[in-house]
């Protein structure tokens, strides 16, 4: 099954999209330009250098699709927006929050505070119910 004058192993690099050929010649391109002008940077901390480099490109990119959002806490999101407080959100995001023991409450509440939190940290996503 293998095309002419291709081994097994280059089959398995091509790329799966034509213009990522593109990609691979800009990229190399971009590569060749840090590796002139950082030259010293490069010669002082190598690996440094890389993982500075990758981790901006990957900064710049965007996301890999991920989980898709979850609605409770997209509701959680709208309800802080309108000026409800931790407990209040919880009350309407779950409705058994008010039969939970104290403990378990200060629980959910912190998790949904954190679930928040770590939205910020990242892109801008999209909700996925209307509100």
């Amino acid at each position: 099954m293998e095309s002419k004058g291709m081994s097994k192993s280059s089959q398995l690099r091509r790329p799966l999209h034509p213009q990522l050929d593109q990609v691979a010649a800009r990229v190399s391109e971009f590569a060749r330009q840090l590796r002139a002008e950082f030259a010293d940077l490069i010669r002082e901390d190598a690996h440094g250098f890389k993982v500075a480099v990758v981790r901006h490109v990957q900064h710049e990119l965007p996301p890999h699709a991920g989980r898709p959002t979850s609605p409770h806490l997209d509701r959680a999101a709208a309800l802080r927006a309108k000026g409800l407080t931790w407990r209040e959100v919880c009350r309407f995001i779950n409705p058994e929050f008010h039969a939970y023991e104290r403990y378990r409450q200060q629980h959910f509440m912190e998790s949904v505070r954190k679930a928040l939190a770590a939205r910020k940290r990242r892109p801008a996503l999209q909700p996925t119910i209307a509100d």
